[in-house]
């Protein structure tokens, strides 16, 4: 949730400062929703986050966990899956002549998030696995 929406406020973001041409008005209705979303989720994540690194840090077994560890590599797969869709997304765009500005942005956002939450999964799979 936290990085679905924080990836859609930048993608609504980038629309409002970089608008199409034809782009007559910007509607912030989801804007609205899609913040309001981050104001509940980032919390409850991080502070879920914390307490299971705190518990783990304690008890080294829990990092072990056969849910934690498949929950952990569906996540791993899922974040490799949408950075090669933004890299065969990005190519397409570039060869049929549709690369702008705009688009590069959203891109690199994208692949930027799916990119963290690959490299932190990943090492909490290391750490897993130690």
């Amino acid at each position: 949730m936290t990085a679905w929406n924080i990836n859609w406020l930048g993608f609504e973001l980038i629309d409002y400062f970089w608008p199409e041409p034809h782009d007559s008005e910007f509607y912030f209705g989801e804007t609205r929703w899609t913040i309001s979303t981050l104001i509940v989720f980032l919390p409850l994540f991080l502070f879920m986050n914390f307490k299971v690194l705190d518990e783990a840090g304690k008890d080294p077994a829990r990092r072990r966990s056969t849910v934690r560890k498949w929950f952990g590599y569906v996540t791993l797969f899922i974040a490799a899956g949408v950075l090669v869709g933004d890299l065969v997304f990005t190519l397409n765009a570039l060869l049929s002549g549709d690369l702008t500005l705009r688009v590069i942005l959203k891109v690199a956002l994208l692949g930027g998030i799916s990119a963290l939450v690959f490299v932190y999964f990943r090492g909490e799979m290391n750490d897993a696995e130690e």
